[in-house]
Order: structure tokens, then C-alpha cells, then sequence
């Protein structure tokens, strides 16, 4: 492993240090007030980030004192920290569980988290590098969903997956585990971001998933080391990860006080779009995303509302072909219906024989063309062509 990612990996396992830290001395030494182009001055030489990094490690306590970067109390917590920090068993992890480490001075680094604030320095990854790929949706929800929250994953993601979208969310019980599903049963990569170090993949429950998401191409990331457990104040960190790495955020299902609603704030804050699906005004799981759409968050009733606000293209060639047939056939019969239509007006049981279809399919599919103005119902309930 190259040099500057074991000093950055030896900083962070010490106490009292955090990305804000190692950013504002980074910014110090170089002379660059702006944390981005701070990562960017220092991605451009590697060498220089070693130096710096080495430099951080065993520079005096006044160094950091009179840049403002710490209290004497504190620094010497670092360095007491620092001398007993075990980075062999780390690597020794890290080596074992077959890890990457992506810095955010790396190319395989989610080009859209280096721009959200003190974004987080290492990212521990298994599977595929996400880099500069942009075609992701972050998706979160209730650990608690209902069967309606399930069947907006199904309904609203299964288009846009098979399109190749890359679903990122937290790996949690409920909507989470739901959306990874959708891709791995789709066999496209999905993004599952923990609030634990890779040695507790949480929840543990989810061990079959996490393993499926990994052998369809998918990605499993933290910002923890490999030994931090699942705490409380873990899973903000990984909410901020999942509200930043893709241009935009989903919420299905999410109660008055859920998860879900810190991860859509951390993703305003970011400047992403934030989209909501509405739920019932009875429903307890719904309350949070009803008040997001109250507050301006893009309301999502359709595939067609994400595409829109995604700014994206499905991929006509990915269309399932039982799908492509399906809506020839459905086009053949409204042809037909407006045939039999044409000659003289018919109540819904005559359409009904005549389609060979029950009587339920008859009225969804009047109720559309009645939309459409391609049919109307006369006075008398009879159904007709328009009058022209």
C-alpha cells in the first residue's frame, strides 16, 4: 500500500482527529485556504501529500498552537494517541478482507463526495471503484416499511435499474435492503454504505445480501476502520455519505423522527435534489416524507418524475422484452376496441366479451383512454368514440 494512505490511515486511527483536522493542517502547510482546492493541489502530487502527512505526525505542538489548529491539551492527547496507534493490525485487515483504501486524493475516490464539506479522507472499499461514475441514485426509507413503501421500490427503481442505474443506500433492514435487492436480483451493481468498520458488516443479518451485492459487481464502502463496531454515533457519518456521493436522493417511507430525514437534510446541504414519495396522511412511516414535500422536496409519483429530475435517459435497448410485447399487445386491443366502437356504442360488458378480458381490465383500461379523450362514457353509460 502506497505510503501517504498509511500515514493518512495512522492520523485517523488516533483520538481527536477527524477530516476537519487533517484538512485545515493540510490547508496550512500548503498555503490554500479552500478544502477543494486543497484536495485537488494535493492529488496532483502525491509526494508532496507523503511530506506533508509526515510532517503533520511530528510537528511540534506549537506548530498547531499558533495556527489555530488546536489546544496544547489536545495536540498532546494526538501525539500520546498517535505512539500507541497499532497500524500493522490494520493493514493486516485490511490485507485479509481483500480492502482497498481510496483516498479522497484518489481517482477511485466518488468524485461527488470530495465536493461535499470535510468529506471523509479514506474510504474502505470491497468490490467496484466508484471514481467518476455519476449514473447513481441514493435510495433510504424506513427500516419499518410497509408493503406499499416495498412496492414503490419495485414499481418506481425496477425501470431505472434495468436502465443500468446504480442504487446507493445503507444497507439497513426495510428500504434499504430493499432497493439493494432490486439491483442484485437485476444483476446491477449497487452501493451499500456502513456505519461500521468492513470487519461488522451491519446489520448482521444481512450477510447473504452484502455477499450477493459484492458477486453482481457492487460496492460495499465506510469511512470507519475495519474494527469500529455499529454504534449511535456512527451512522451520521454514513448518512452524509449516502446524501453525498450521488446527485440525488430518494426517500420512501420515513416516520416523523427517521434516519431517512437526516440523510435528505445532509443531502440539501450538499446542494442535491432530494426526491420524496408521498404516503398516506394516516400512515405513521409516511409523516416525514409528506412534511419534506410540504418544505419543497420534489414530489415522485412515477418513473417518469425521477427520470425528469435526474436528468436522464433510459436505455430503450434494456427493456425487458416481455414488456416490449406487452405493450404491442395492449396497443393491438385499444386498435380493435376502436373499431368495434366505431360501428355503435357498447356497455362494458359487451367490451368485456368482446376483448376477452374480465371486467375489472375493461374499466382500467376506459378509465386511461377516457383520460387520453381518445373515448367517451354518453348519458345513457354507454361507451363511444368523441363526438366530433
Amino acid at each position: 500500500m502506497e505510503k501517504y494512505k498509511q500515514l493518512l490511515i495512522k492520523l485517523l486511527l488516533a483520538e481527536n482527529i477527524g477530516p476537519v483536522f487533517i484538512y485545515r493542517a493540510l490547508s496550512v502547510i500548503a498555503g490554500i485556504a479552500d478544502q477543494a482546492d486543497v484536495i485537488s493541489f494535493y492529488s496532483r502530487d502525491l509526494a508532496q501529500l507523503e511530506s506533508a502527512l509526515e510532517f503533520i505526525i511530528a510537528a511540534p505542538t506549537s506548530f498547531f498552537i499558533s495556527n489555530g489548529l488546536s489546544t496544547s491539551k489536545t495536540i498532546e492527547k494526538i501525539k500520546t494517541s498517535l505512539a500507541t496507534v497499532d497500524l500493522q493490525k490494520e493493514l493486516q485487515d485490511i490485507s485479509r478482507e481483500s480492502v482497498a483504501v481510496d483516498t479522497c486524493f484518489d481517482d477511485e475516490y466518488p468524485v461527488l463526495l470530495k465536493n461535499i464539506y470535510a468529506p471523509p479522507v479514506i474510504l474502505y472499499r470491497q468490490g467496484m471503484a466508484l471514481g467518476s461514475h455519476l449514473n447513481c441514485l441514493s435510495v433510504v426509507g424506513s427500516r419499518e416499511a410497509s408493503a406499499y413503501g416495498f412496492s414503490c421500490v419495485d414499481e418506481l427503481l425496477t425501470p431505472l435499474v434495468r436502465s443500468g442505474l446504480i442504487l446507493v443506500s445503507g444497507g439497513a433492514l426495510g428500504i434499504d435492503s430493499s432497493a439493494h435487492r432490486l439491483s442484485v436480483k437485476s444483476n446491477v451493481s449497487t452501493v451499500a454504505v456502513m456505519g461500521s468498520g468492513l470487519n461488522f458488516l451491519y446489520p448482521f443479518g444481512n450477510k447473504t445480501l452484502f455477499k450477493d451485492i459484492l458477486s453482481t459487481g457492487g460496492t460495499i464502502i465506510s469511512p470507519f476502520s475495519m474494527s469500529q463496531r455499529p454504534e449511535r454515533g456512527t451512522f451520521p457519518a454514513r448518512n452524509r455519505i449516502i446524501a453525498g456521493i450521488a446527485p440525488a436522493c430518494l426517500v420512501i417511507e420515513a416516520g416523523e423522527k427517521s434516519g431517512a430525514l437526516i440523510t435528505a437534510s445532509y443531502a440539501l446541504e450538499s446542494g442535491r435534489t432530494v426526491c420524496v414519495v408521498p404516503g398516506s396522511i394516516f400512515s405513521p412511516t409516511s409523516f416525514g416524507c409528506n412534511q419534506l414535500i410540504k418544505q419543497g422536496a420534489a414530489m415522485i409519483t412515477s418513473s417518469s418524475d425521477l427520470l425528469l429530475e435526474l436528468g436522464i435517459q433510459l436505455d430503450q435497448n434494456s427493456k425487458d422484452p416481455k414488456e416490449v410485447v406487452s405493450s404491442q399487445s395492449d396497443l393491438g386491443q385499444e386498435n380493435d376496441l376502436f373499431v368495434f366502437l366505431s360501428k355503435s356504442a357498447r356497455s362494458e360488458e359487451d367490451l368485456a366479451n368482446f376483448l376477452g378480458k374480465d371486467l375489472a381490465f375493461v374499466q382500467d383500461l376506459l378509465f386511461d383512454l377516457q383520460l387520453d379523450g381518445k373515448i367517451q362514457q354518453q348519458f345513457t353509460g354507454l361507451w363511444g368514440l368523441p363526438s366530433k
